[in-house]
């Protein structure tokens, strides 16, 4: 039998859904935004400028971590996106626990991760011509206070990284599709 490295303790619970691997959508941990409904079309505020849109961020807000939850982290992921892996428009990590939400295009309330495009902010929707695309907003609530060393993580790392130490997860996906033919 394969040796696995020793983990912290978990609750029974936690510990048999984690080992079956279903640790997907805390039921309890909650993330919504008065920007934009779950599996709606965003407004033309949060799409990017070549779109004509305003590329803000939207207002976000979390609400029930679980007990144990010592930071936080957020991740946008395209999965449609034509790239390998999809596009990831924003991450945030290292956000404390006492938060519970980011402000319209407000200042981050942790590190800001370096996305597909190599920077580090928000980056609305802007696909291709053609199909619907889901920009999953992933909300983490961590087991660690911190993730990564000294040096600023690309979003991927976040993600990676975020599902590694996850206690709970809450997601909000906004549809855009570009109209140009």
């Amino acid at each position: 039998m394969k040796q696995l490295p020793m983990k912290p303790p978990t609750p029974p619970a936690l510990a048999l859904v984690s080992m079956l691997g279903l640790l997907a959508i805390a039921p309890s941990m909650k993330l919504r935004s008065t920007s934009f409904a779950d599996n709606s079309t965003f407004a033309r505020a949060f799409v990017c400028r070549q779109m004509g849109g305003e590329n803000r961020s939207p207002e976000l807000q979390w609400s029930a971590p679980p007990a144990g939850t010592r930071s936080f982290a957020l991740v946008v992921h395209d999965p449609d996106a034509p790239a390998p892996g999809g596009w990831w428009h924003w991450a945030i990590y290292n956000i404390p626990p006492s938060a519970r939400g980011i402000a319209m295009n407000g200042a981050a309330p942790g590190v800001v991760a370096f996305g597909s495009s190599r920077e580090r902010r928000y980056n609305g929707p802007c696909p291709p011509p053609g199909k619907l695309h889901h920009y999953h907003f992933t909300l983490y609530a961590l087991s660690v206070a911190r993730l990564g060393g000294s040096s600023i993580l690309d979003a991927r790392s976040v993600a990676r990284l975020a599902g590694e130490r996850a206690i709970a997860r809450a997601r909000l996906t906004g549809l855009f599709r570009n109209p140009t033919p």
